[in-house]
């Protein structure tokens, strides 16, 4: 059984897709400290014809320690800017019409958590390029969060995970003791994902965008597009 764990990031790029596409069970690990800093967890690029852009979620109590499960939205202004942003950049893209109204549709119910929110959106991606994997949410799972290497031991074994699969970032690599792993029974499959170029809007490939623009250029393509990217 692979399972990956990721928090629940906003409209996130491949790679995320990828380690979830892989996985049998992905679990949102939403029970960890949402970042004070800049966070993939309220913003993500997207393509404009000028080049990439920040599109961001606003949040409240940023810096307050709290678990992301727990980080609202601050207000919801931000919902017709985003839409109309969206609408700008990519309603000439092959696929808009495909896919921009199962997003919108979810941009226009009433969200207070940005997790729920986040959630949602990959959940519908994840439909859309056909995944099959399970999600659970660390918060569902019935364990005490402590040291974060010790917790993702605990959570992948607490839902039966023989294989866990991880990127190669710095903070991935932080909590990495692979030895603590193997000796609870698991072994480590690391990917070091690098996407496979495709056709964009506006010019020359972008790499590191959210998967949206994947999603609005290649339609039906994007889930054969993002397996393929793992270098």
């Amino acid at each position: 059984m692979k399972v990956a764990i990721h928090q629940p990031n906003f409209l996130p790029w491949a790679g995320y897709f990828y380690k979830l596409l892989r996985a049998d069970i992905f679990i949102f690990f939403d029970t960890v400290q949402f970042p004070r800093g800049k966070s993939y967890c309220s913003r993500v690029k997207i393509k404009s014809p000028q080049g990439a852009r920040w599109l961001t979620v606003p949040v409240k109590g940023k810096g307050n320690f709290l678990p992301i499960k727990d980080v609202q939205v601050a207000g919801y202004d931000w919902v017709k800017k985003h839409l109309g942003t969206f609408k700008a950049y990519y309603s000439q893209a092959p696929y808009w019409g495909t896919f921009s109204p199962g997003i919108e549709n979810i941009y226009r119910d009433t969200w207070r958590y940005i997790s729920d929110f986040n959630i949602a959106l990959i959940k519908f991606i994840a439909a859309a390029i056909q995944a099959d994997t399970k999600f659970i949410r660390s918060s569902d799972v019935d364990l005490e969060c402590s040291d974060t290497g010790e917790y993702i031991i605990n959570l992948v074994k607490a839902v039966g995970g023989t294989v866990y699969i991880t990127g190669q970032g710095a903070g991935t690599m932080r909590y990495m003791d692979e030895q603590k792993f193997n000796q609870a029974g698991i072994n480590v499959e690391q990917t070091n994902y690098e996407e496979l170029t495709y056709d964009q809007l506006y010019g020359h490939f972008v790499p590191g965008l959210s998967v949206v623009d994947i999603l609005f250029n290649t339609g039906i393509e994007a889930r054969d597009i993002i397996l393929s990217g793992n270098n």
